[in-house]
């Protein structure tokens, strides 16, 4: 679900988009008029490109960006989730807890583990059962950090 400002920058994209192509209509209709007076195809050909595309391209561009932010932040909530989920867990955790604690798809679960193990986040494991289990790289448990030592 998108963010209400990301809704409210959607529907601005969207008018901005309609905007630009009532003007572009405008040109259009004001080219073809058969009254020579007050037809100015120069003019009203320019007004169409430069007044009416121009708002266009935006209104598309600002659409498409918002939608890619949403999902890069969407990204970015799963995976600190997934993170601190990991930690909780000793550094070991499985699609089905991520799925069942993030309160998503198995599929999508396995998606987002997949590709921070491809990103060297997580390391496959497999149990002697047969269970895949993604450990976290450079874990330390808490033991481990009170027995390190200076470089």
């Amino acid at each position: 679900m998108d963010s209400i400002k990301d809704i409210i920058a959607k529907i601005l994209a969207v008018c901005i988009c309609f905007f630009g192509a009532i003007i572009i209509l405008g040109a259009i209709a004001n080219i073809t008029n058969p009254d020579p007076l007050k037809n100015d195809p120069v003019g009203y050909t320019f007004m169409g490109l430069a007044l009416g595309v121009a708002p266009c391209v935006l209104g598309v561009w600002w659409f498409i960006s918002v939608g890619k932010s949403a999902k890069k932040r969407k990204l970015a909530e799963y995976t600190n989730a997934i993170l601190r989920y990991a930690q909780n867990q000793e550094g070991k955790i499985t699609v089905q807890e991520i799925a069942v604690h993030l309160n998503i798809p198995f599929e999508k679960a396995s998606n987002l583990l997949n590709e921070m193990q491809t990103k060297g986040i997580f390391e496959l494991q497999l149990t002697e059962k047969g269970a895949y289990v993604y450990s976290l790289l450079h874990f330390a448990t808490p033991e481990e950090k009170r027995r390190a030592e200076g470089l």
